[in-house]
């Protein structure tokens, strides 16, 4: 609380001041016995029970937060490493994929220098026939 804030809350109670409280006298207390008094305190204990098991049940819920945010760090962790691992695989994909290509077009030039080498091989001179004809 600010100097300020504590001025403007004496200068807000100075006028009006609250009405002085009643000293309590023996006689009091016997008064304060009745039904109404019971009540009271019955309320007072069960709103000290109420506020004992909310401050149980912050206690948790700010464990389980904790737990909650350790975990998400972890996860956020987790996904850096995978986004660095599926970045450097993506920067090796071009060459695989030209050593692929390259791959395919040597294959083929060898298939068909293969075939030309069987066929000049296998291939006889042919005899002119063309003087059967006459």
């Amino acid at each position: 609380m600010t100097g300020g804030a504590l001025k403007n809350l004496f200068v807000a109670i100075a006028p009006n001041p609250p009405p002085k409280a009643k000293p309590r006298s023996r006689t009091s207390k016997t008064a304060e016995s009745g039904p109404d008094a019971l009540a009271a305190r019955q309320q007072i204990v069960t709103l000290t029970n109420n506020l004992r098991q909310m401050d149980l049940e912050l206690r948790n819920s700010r464990a389980k937060l904790d737990a909650v945010r350790s975990e998400l760090f972890q996860t956020q962790q987790s996904r850096a490493e995978l986004q660095t691992r599926l970045v450097t695989r993506d920067a090796r994909k071009p060459y695989l994929s030209i050593l692929v290509w390259c791959g395919f077009a040597a294959g083929i030039l060898i298939g068909i220098a293969g075939t030309q080498f069987i066929h000049s091989i296998a291939d006889t001179p042919h005899m002119d026939r063309s003087i059967y004809l006459r």
